[in-house]
């Protein structure tokens, strides 16, 4: 019985591996929609959060344009992006983004209005490591 109650906690210690957050606010009761896992390379984790915010895109933009633009962000018609992040392709999960210095950090920010009032928001950050 021991035995197996100890196997159980090791199990559940291994499963609970620690997730890398990002650090960009997270819009007031928005929900978190689907997307790919936090990709770490020695040097930063770029990580893809996708929020639904309850809002239409005015909102958002001026909710997020102090925190951006005091990163480094300059404002694009439909977001924020700095120039150590390049965003290619589609939209949400159909796209990706490359870093050009691992060692800075990186954001960027881009918003769609998806009906009903609400709009949704794509976010792709850089955190870098530790040397």
């Amino acid at each position: 019985m021991r035995a197996f109650l100890l196997l159980s906690v090791v199990v559940s210690l291994l499963a609970c591996k620690k997730q890398v957050v990002g650090t960009v606010a997270r819009y007031p009761d928005s929900l978190l929609r689907p997307t790919s896992e936090p990709v770490s390379t020695p040097e930063a984790t770029l990580i893809h959060t996708i929020l639904r915010a309850p809002d239409r895109t005015g909102a958002v933009m001026g909710f997020y344009k102090a925190e951006l633009e005091k990163r480094g962000a300059h404002q694009i018609p439909d977001g924020f992006v700095d120039d150590n992040l390049q965003h290619q392709g589609g939209w949400g999960a159909e796209g990706t983004a490359t870093v050009r210095d691992p060692s800075k950090p990186a954001v960027s920010l881009t918003v769609a209005e998806s009906g009903n009032a609400s709009t949704d928001i794509d976010i792709w950050e850089s955190i870098p490591k530790a040397p």
